[in-house]
């Protein structure tokens, strides 16, 4: 049941979701979950205690509707068909002819959990950059290059994340690299002390709960302990871990000897 306080905007909206919902054969809770939302996101907005969806939650519902940000929130462009890539994020503008199949990528610090390095010093002179392959399946998306120094990845399956390995990332803060975190995903998160003068770096596997998101540990090690972050936590209440970039490819190099 709709609120009656509910604008026609909003209810034209809600329509293009249930919309949506019904083609994708998802349900209200399903979908919110599956992009990373609580369960209550899109009954919330139907039953106005929303007053309008943030950009950043139709951007996370969008491929799991297998729609557009522009479809749901104005009704523009097609609802759905086929794409030039398995990505939404792609789909928007990408046009493989028109690109290079590398791509400029910055390096943006050590992946360690439990080392917290002053954030000052990701601030000192410009970002040394690395041409790196373009991602295939995310061709717009911006990348990120890490190092890592840490064991609290190094047993992953069903690839490991170990000492001296870099990670090559999709940047979370960018609207290309912003995908609804699913179960086993790999990320880069931020945890900052209270001052903000240091943060930790650190490559954790995602784990949903209904009440909450985990980023957890794949260690030998049981030092390494999993951040969790509510998913119905107030607007003012500032989180414990940020996700920096969702980890795509990890390489090293092999020692001549």
């Amino acid at each position: 049941m709709r609120h009656a306080n509910l604008s026609d905007n909003l209810i034209a909206m809600l329509g293009r979701i249930s919309e949506r919902l019904a083609a994708t054969g998802k349900s209200e809770r399903g979908a919110a979950r599956e992009a990373g939302l609580s369960g209550s996101t899109i009954r919330n907005i139907r039953e106005g205690k929303v007053a309008s969806p943030r950009l950043d939650t139709l951007r996370r519902l969008a491929p799991v509707l297998d729609t557009s940000v522009e479809w749901l929130a104005f009704g523009t462009e097609a609802e759905s068909g086929p794409r030039a890539t398995t990505s939404y994020a792609a789909s928007l503008s990408y046009d493989p002819s028109d690109a290079s199949p590398l791509v400029k990528a910055p390096a943006r610090g050590i992946l360690e959990a439990g080392s917290f390095r002053p954030v000052a010093e990701r601030a000192d002179g410009p970002p040394l950059l690395e041409t790196v392959p373009r991602d295939r399946e995310y061709p717009e998306a911006s990348l990120l290059i890490f190092e890592v120094a840490g064991d609290s990845m190094n047993t992953l399956t069903p690839y490991p994340i170990l000492p001296g390995a870099r990670v090559i990332a999709l940047d979370y803060s960018k609207p290309h690299g912003r995908l609804p975190l699913r179960d086993g995903m790999v990320v880069v998160v931020e945890q900052t002390t209270p001052d903000g003068r240091l943060r930790e770096l650190s490559a954790r596997q995602v784990e949903l709960y209904d009440d909450r998101i985990e980023f957890c540990p794949r260690s030998s090690n049981p030092r390494h302990r999993p951040v969790a972050i509510a998913r119905d936590r107030r607007p003012d209440q500032a989180d414990p871990v940020r996700v920096v970039a969702i980890v795509r490819e990890i390489s090293c190099l092999v020692p001549l000897r």
